[in-house]
């Protein structure tokens, strides 16, 4: 497993968080999400297997999906 790391707009709370992470739950690939909320930018990991490239078209459309939330 490896992770790829995206910065997300509009996540700024622990409920934004939680979200966040239950929506990358339902993007084909996506084995486990962890979430990092900073004053400057928020972070989502995923992890994933290695053989696998995460598209950020698909990661941005499932964030706006779930929220006011996109890829920076």
């Amino acid at each position: 497993m490896i992770s790829t790391t995206f910065i997300v707009k509009g996540m700024r709370t622990s409920g934004d968080a939680r979200t966040v992470q239950a929506a990358m739950y339902h993007v084909t690939g996506v084995g486990g999400a962890a979430t990092e909320i900073e004053d400057q930018e928020s972070r989502i990991i995923l992890k994933h297997k290695d053989d696998i490239v995460l598209d950020p078209v698909v990661i941005d459309q499932a964030l706006r999906q779930a929220g006011n939330y996109s890829i920076a």
